[in-house]
């Protein structure tokens, strides 16, 4: 006889005999566990084989294992509506405090996530904002449709302008050091530029139609590259010479990103899967299927166990890397999600939507 165990929406965790194939509530409890969920999945690796849903407060999952597992479950904690006609992208900080995000009303917002409240608004700017980041030191780097920008969040002044002429489309990111930054724009190339000095260093060449995206690896020593060749590139960053080529993707991708451990890479594309890569191998360990629209983001968490991943007509999903199935799909407050990010230590997820919204979930 395999117990049941029912998790209720207090976190409190019962564990029951039953030998029926669904929960009977005159099943007498043996015994009772009060903890925190840190995970939620319904893949065998967490010991589960079946689950139930009953009134949308209590799931019941076949137990498999005589230990009980941790997963993670997030709930809606807050959902912020801002006055303005728009949020574009959204993310944390390094230490995971706060939050950060442009409207269409040419300001940026930092927010505090302990208290919920905006800490700081910086204002002033001359052109559309598409995205904005954190330094490691606090600062912040504001894209504009035009140029590039650094912030000091202290005086709320801008320090410098980083790099210009650049596009709307254009996506930026940095160093894990913050010495250097690389940015595409609506080009074959990728550029390398030193933060300090704003001069160009390289120029990473070898795709065959525009870069949606680069980013560096944790150690800062390449540079993975999404395109809308259908490839992903792996780039070096001292010689600037692309090492590897990963092909499996049928349409342009959107989107390639490291995990925070650097073994493998994530990608999404417009033939609407989801793969990861092994890093150093550069062959596809894993395919995700089921999504009707392309993703528009996605985000390894802190562990590597987990992809959240959102689109605009399909919402938030988190995805098992090892099994490839979708664990939670989280109830979004507008269908057009523009950004999404979570915590450092994994324990909350922030997501930005077109209507101005702001949505937080925990566990």
């Amino acid at each position: 006889m395999q117990p049941h165990v029912i998790l209720t929406s207090t976190n409190k965790i019962t564990v029951v005999p039953c030998s029926e194939e669904n929960p009977s509530s005159e099943n007498k409890v043996k015994q009772s566990i009060k903890c925190k969920v840190s995970c939620w999945q319904k893949t065998a690796k967490s010991g589960y084989d079946k689950a139930y849903e009953k009134n949308n407060h209590i799931k019941c999952l076949t137990y498999c294992t005589q230990k009980l597992k941790q997963a993670k479950f997030f709930k809606l904690s807050n959902v912020f509506q801002q006055q303005c006609s728009g949020i574009t992208s959204v993310k944390f900080s390094q230490d995971g405090s706060k939050i950060i995000f442009p409207t269409l009303d040419k300001r940026v917002q930092i927010w505090d996530v302990a208290s919920r409240g905006a800490v700081q608004i910086l204002k002033g700017f001359s052109d559309r904002i598409f995205d904005t980041q954190f330094l490691p030191d606090g600062n912040v780097v504001v894209q504009l449709g035009t140029k590039i920008e650094l912030w000091n969040t202290k005086s709320g002044r801008k320090v410098k302008i980083l790099q210009r002429y650049v596009g709307e489309k254009t996506r930026v990111q940095f160093s894990p050091d913050a010495s250097m930054f690389i940015w595409c724009l609506q080009a074959k190339t990728i550029q390398l530029s030193d933060i300090k000095s704003g001069q160009l260093t390289k120029i990473l060449e070898g795709h065959l139609h525009w870069v949606n995206d680069a980013q560096f690896s944790p150690n800062g020593q390449t540079i993975v590259s999404a395109s809308d060749d259908t490839t992903i590139g792996v780039w070096d960053v001292k010689s600037g010479e692309r090492i590897r080529e990963l092909r499996g993707h049928l349409r342009p991708v959107w989107r390639a990103q490291y995990s925070p451990d650097g073994q493998s890479i994530v990608s999404c594309s417009t033939d609407n899967t989801i793969r990861i890569w092994d890093s150093t191998s550069g062959k596809e360990v894993k395919k995700f299927k089921g999504l009707a629209k392309g993703v528009t983001d996605i985000k390894f968490s802190s562990d590597a166990q987990t992809v959240i991943s959102c689109s605009y007509n399909e919402g938030i999903r988190l995805w098992n890397v090892r099994s490839g199935e979708e664990i939670q799909k989280l109830q979004v407050h507008s269908e057009h999600v523009t950004g999404v990010d979570i915590s450092p230590d994994g324990n909350t997820i922030v997501a930005s939507c077109s209507d101005g919204a702001i949505q937080l979930w925990e566990w």
